[in-house]
């Protein structure tokens, strides 16, 4: 008589989630160059549905601007998004709790000047 194998599923190696934000600026430094949706797609590993909500709330809230061409371009304000984002992950990796961002700054003040260079 044959054994029969038991094929083990392994529930530990799942997909791990991303979380709106990060997503939103993985988007936004994709198209920091003028990009265009199927590259974003393929890039930021997102489906179709996906990209549309995501692309549609940037839009909105004038993080991307887009072209007569569809192409999508990350504006000023996008850009000082990443920079806030940015600063967020160091301060959260670095478990800093201080409002500080960097000798005698704000991470405000600091985000402004990056964005200004």
């Amino acid at each position: 008589m044959h054994k029969r194998r038991i094929r083990k599923t392994h529930t530990n190696h799942r997909k791990r989630c991303r979380d709106p934000y990060s997503i939103l600026a993985t988007i936004l430094q994709i198209c920091e160059q003028r990009t265009m949706r199927t590259h974003v797609i393929y890039k930021a590993n997102l489906s179709y549905s996906m990209l549309q909500e995501y692309i549609g709330l940037a839009l909105h809230k004038d993080l991307l601007d887009e072209a007569a061409d569809r192409s999508l371009t990350t504006t000023t304000k996008g850009r000082l998004f990443l920079v806030e984002y940015e600063a967020i992950e160091r301060m959260l990796a670095n478990n800093d709790v201080s409002t500080k961002g960097g000798p005698g700054g704000t991470l405000q003040e600091e985000s402004r000047e990056n964005i200004s260079q």
